[in-house]
């Protein structure tokens, strides 16, 4: 059945959870998750993928990393309820601790049927119903873009404080059609809101930049995908992003935090050398400096803020920014 048919079975979106398809049909879009240790935020994140409704089929993959709490379990459960939409990956042995980078890459992204993928982690959640449907459509209608994310709530976990349309409300503009120059300085997009095409995943690509399988995938793969295609963005909130004090970014040891930023730098300049872009690495290290302040005061890691190895101006206009969001929000 041609793609455009399999997009169109259903005349209106139905319930996924509902949907009864020939075993054939190749699902439109791989829904791909990641977790390790998420019992208590799992159920909302699968959830929040069993409330959408599309006209067309889509898959499940959750791979658990081996976890030591009951994750795997509750993942079983559901699996067993919906045995036709959900593919598992359970480890018996933690793969990330073992190194080699990317979970998605490695074991993930090789089993996705879909035309496109979309990823939300194990402790984030969807909570627009009709998520894939709008993005999927606009991925339809725009031949020339390779992706699309949105706009998302903030949820800060050790507080429960929650900032709605973060992007929206906190004035930001987002970077749309060509942003490979943009991304190359930030990155805007929030992986638990992505949609994307799920050719850009071949790992020869990144083999060809002279990327391996890096450990801050998202980065290089919104790169690859900006240097021959175009990004779109919907300015409507579909998702909720859950910031955990271990989350990967939100180190708030100075040594991680250089690691991190040296990491994302390797990469960048990987991708301006292979694409044959000039960058102002002075900058870039600045775009980078301001995001690790900003994570050591999200945690309150005053000592470390006021320590680490960035410029007093880069300090005041932190601190400038953290003080209009708190008196926004309060």
């Amino acid at each position: 059945m041609e793609t455009d048919k399999v997009l169109k079975c259903y005349k209106d979106p139905v319930l996924i959870t509902e949907h009864t398809w020939d075993e054939e049909i190749k699902p439109i879009v791989s829904i791909c998750t990641i977790t390790f240790n998420h019992k208590k935020y799992i159920r909302d994140a699968i959830e929040g993928i069993l409330i959408q409704k599309t006209t067309f089929p889509v898959e499940i993959i959750i791979h658990d990393d081996a976890s030591t709490d009951s994750t795997a379990t509750i993942i079983r459960e559901y699996k067993k309820e919906y045995p036709d939409l959900f593919r598992i990956i359970l480890q018996d042995e933690n793969q990330w601790s073992k190194g080699g980078g990317s979970i998605y890459a490695r074991f993930v992204f090789p089993e996705a049927k879909g035309k496109y993928i979309a990823l939300c982690e194990g402790d984030d959640y969807w909570t627009d119903p009709l998520k894939l449907q709008k993005q999927v459509e606009f991925m339809e209608e725009n031949p020339d873009y390779g992706a699309v994310f949105t706009d998302y709530n903030r949820l800060h976990q050790d507080t429960g404080n929650i900032i709605y349309s973060f992007y929206s409300n906190s004035g930001k503009s987002i970077p749309q059609g060509k942003v490979f120059q943009n991304l190359i300085y930030e990155n805007p997009f929030v992986t638990c809101t992505s949609l994307f095409l799920k050719e850009f995943v071949d790992l020869d690509r990144f083999k060809k930049v002279g990327i391996e399988l890096n450990k801050i995938y998202d980065k290089a793969l919104w790169l690859e995908i900006a240097a021959h295609k175009k990004i779109g963005y919907l300015s409507e909130s579909t998702a909720t992003y859950r910031v955990l004090n271990n989350s990967a970014s939100n180190h708030t040891n100075i040594e991680n935090l250089k690691k991190f930023k040296q990491k994302g730098l390797k990469v960048v300049k990987k991708f301006a050398e292979h694409y044959n872009v000039e960058i102002d690495e002075d900058k870039i290290i600045r775009s980078y400096n301001r995001r690790m302040l900003i994570n050591l005061l999200k945690m309150k890691s005053f000592k470390e803020y006021f320590k680490f190895e960035s410029g007093i101006t880069d300090k005041i206009y932190v601190a400038s920014i953290a003080l209009r969001r708190y008196l926004k929000v309060n």
